[in-house]
């Protein structure tokens, strides 16, 4: 899945474009990953792309930045689905990161995605 989804930084990047790489249709890929993660396809694009996002903002701040580099068009959508997903926005992600407190700020991040994800 992992070279599939290379163009995910891309602000058009759809799960069209996922299903079409993996030549699927896209009812099938979307069933695969709803049983596979229990989330939509587009849930999981916003997964992967946030998991993009909390890697980049471990090493630098600037979420605004890091929103449109990751696909997101709108970096007040971006600070919505991080929050959502995170439970802190980015801004507060990425402070904490970048504090004494960063190893136990990267395994919260971690294990609240692994457990979201479910692979």
């Amino acid at each position: 899945m992992k070279n599939h989804t290379k163009n995910i930084d891309q602000d058009d990047f759809a799960p069209k474009d996922l299903s079409a790489a993996l030549k699927i249709s896209r009812g099938h890929l979307h069933r695969k990953i709803k049983a596979l993660s229990g989330h939509t396809t587009t849930d999981f694009i916003h997964i992967i792309r946030i998991q993009l996002a909390c890697n980049l903002l471990q090493k630098a701040h600037y979420p605004s930045r890091k929103a449109y580099e990751i696909g997101y068009k709108d970096p007040c959508y971006f600070t919505r689905v991080f929050t959502r997903l995170i439970g802190q926005s980015p801004t507060q992600f990425s402070l904490a990161a970048q504090t004494s407190n960063f190893i136990k700020y990267v395994l919260q991040y971690s294990y609240r995605l692994i457990t979201i994800v479910h692979l």
